[in-house]
């Protein structure tokens, strides 16, 4: 990469800035950068792909650097497009071959072991429920969800994972699905959908024969704004944030540095009490 002059501006692209992990990275991010004299500009691509490529080529004439989760499932999709005078850099998620750095989430062992805690406490019938299926981060929890649940006396089912969209969700139909299964507890694999079952549940547990337990995905700053305890994948969004901070301002100062991998592993939370299955008596 050759030098130029600062335009102290960082391009962020993005699928939506409604799903509530990337409302929290924008927030960080926009904060760090600001910080160090930088302005952050955010574009949202709809989930298409051909727009991140447009984006591309349109970060790479106004902004010192690029950050992008995108959701290209091959690099080669967006390879043509990426610009070779400035860093970009790939974040949460990253397309099969990509030769950019990147900073991604590692959930397999946090599904893995919570699949495994939850069964052995009798919440032992466990549907998933998984948006974007076609991304990296999506596959390795479905991978993580079939093998720990190959290790269970319940057993695989395929009809268990449950493919709804991240954004709008029938959860009262979607829940009636999952029940029609015979399943006891629902696994929500973004932010979103866990904060949409856990306002649902509170209600619905009340008033019903047959509760049900929700795991869900969060991060710190959702879990210090509700004091209820469910088991939970705490995404590491604050170490991604500051990782890609600190990797982007290098990468500035040194055009010249390695393309790097790094990897960021979720950690479990597992409570006692599951408040959304308590003794209503």
């Amino acid at each position: 990469m050759d030098q130029r002059n600062p335009l102290h501006t960082i391009g962020l692209i993005l699928s939506n800035v409604a799903n509530d992990y990337f409302g929290h990275l924008v927030d960080r991010l926009g904060e760090q950068f600001a910080a160090h004299g930088y302005r952050l500009m955010v574009s949202v691509t709809g989930r298409r792909v051909e727009k991140e490529r447009e984006l591309l080529k349109m970060y790479a004439e106004i902004a010192d650097g690029i950050l992008i989760a995108s959701d290209a499932a091959d690099y080669e999709e967006l390879s043509d497009a990426v610009p070779k005078e400035i860093p970009v850099i790939f974040l949460n998620r990253k397309p099969q071959g990509c030769s950019c750095t990147s900073i991604v989430e590692s959930n397999y062992s946090a599904v893995f072991q919570c699949i495994l805690s939850n069964s052995a406490n009798g919440n032992d019938k466990i549907a998933l429920l998984c948006a974007n299926r076609q991304l990296s981060l999506a596959r390795e929890i479905i991978e993580a969800y079939k093998n720990a649940m190959h290790s269970t006396p319940s057993g695989f089912h395929e009809d268990w994972i449950f493919y709804p969209d991240n954004g709008v969700t029938d959860l009262k139909s979607l829940l009636y699905a999952v029940q029609e299964k015979g399943c006891n507890t629902i696994f929500t694999t973004t932010q979103t959908l866990t904060r949409q079952f856990l306002d649902y549940l509170l209600v619905y547990n009340l008033h019903t024969e047959h509760p049900v337990s929700l795991i869900g995905f969060v991060n710190k700053d959702t879990t210090n704004r509700t004091q209820l305890a469910f088991d939970s994948i705490n995404q590491p969004l604050h170490e991604l944030t500051d990782l890609a901070v600190q990797q982007m301002l290098y990468q500035i100062n040194a055009p010249e540095s390695p393309i790097r991998e790094y990897l960021l592993k979720s950690t479990l939370q597992i409570h006692k009490v599951d408040m959304l299955n308590f003794d209503k008596k």
